[in-house]
C-alpha cells in the first residue's frame, strides 16, 4: 500500500504542468529581399527580472534553455528550421536564406523555449519582399 501511494506521488510530480515564466525577446530581419538571409536573435529571459521586455539587459537571462526554431513558407509547409540552446547570456542566433527569384510572401517563424521549470512560445513573421527592384529601369 505504501509502494502504491509513493507511485502515485512520482506520477503526480512528472505530469506537473511547466511553467511560464520566461519571455522569449527577440531582434530580427523584419522584411528582406530574395537572395538574402534572415537573421534571428533570441534572448530568454526570467519574466520578473525583465519587466520592460528590454533586449539588452544585462541581467536576469535564462541559459541552457532548449530552442526550437521551425519557418514557414506562405502556404503553411516547412521551409527551414533550427535548434540549439542558450548560451550563458540567454542568447541564441539563427538564420535561414532565401533563394533568389523567390516570389514575395510572409513567412511565419514559430520560437519555441523550453527548459526543466518553463515553456513558452512565440510567434513571427518575416516579409519576403520578392526580387530586388532595378532602380536604372524606366
Amino acid at each position: 500500500m505504501i509502494f502504491d501511494q509513493q507511485i502515485s506521488q512520482i506520477e503526480k510530480t512528472e505530469k506537473r504542468e511547466k511553467l511560464n515564466d520566461m519571455s522569449i525577446l527577440m531582434q530580427y530581419t523584419e522584411r528582406l529581399y530574395s537572395g538574402q538571409t534572415a537573421k534571428i536573435d533570441i534572448r530568454i529571459f526570467d519574466v520578473n527580472q525583465n519587466k520592460l521586455k528590454e533586449f539588452n539587459q544585462n541581467y536576469g537571462y535564462i541559459p541552457n534553455t532548449n530552442i526550437k526554431i521551425t519557418v514557414l513558407d506562405k502556404n503553411g509547409q516547412i521551409f527551414s528550421s533550427s535548434d540549439g540552446i542558450t548560451n550563458e547570456r540567454g542568447f541564441y542566433n539563427t538564420g535561414f536564406f532565401i533563394p533568389k527569384n523567390s516570389q514575395s510572401g510572409t513567412f511565419t517563424v514559430i520560437i519555441n523555449a523550453e527548459n526543466d521549470n518553463s515553456k513558452l512560445s512565440e510567434t513571427i513573421q518575416i516579409f519576403n519582399l520578392g526580387e530586388v527592384p532595378d532602380h536604372d529601369s524606366p
